[in-house]
């Protein structure tokens, strides 16, 4: 009868280090996947990042090729027609000025 149960005791035991073992093994998969996860959520966000910052710069480079093409092109309409030029500033100052006075 004693050993019947040592035996039963021996046996329980062997079946609690394998589920112990089964859990270490799945809880490594479990960590394993989780960090190949977060690399891969890393990775998508440095994409996205990159593409923003190219997208950003795309833009900030157009819009000063278009300043400074406008510019150039007021500087030579200017250039062009000096009286024109000098009777829309004066205009213009006058509806500033009037317009602060108030």
């Amino acid at each position: 009868m004693f050993s019947a149960t040592a035996k039963e005791a021996a046996m329980a035991a062997n079946d609690i280090k394998k589920t112990v073992k089964t859990a270490k093994r799945e809880a490594n998969d479990i960590a394993e996947d989780a960090h190949s996860f977060a690399e891969d959520v890393m990775d998508d966000i440095t994409h996205y990042a990159n593409h923003a910052g190219r997208t950003v710069r795309d833009f900030v480079e157009t819009a000063s090729d278009t300043i400074t093409d406008s510019s150039q092109q007021v500087k030579e309409r200017i250039e062009t027609h000096p009286v024109r030029s000098s009777v829309i500033a004066l205009g213009v100052g006058f509806l500033l000025g009037a317009l602060f006075r108030r």
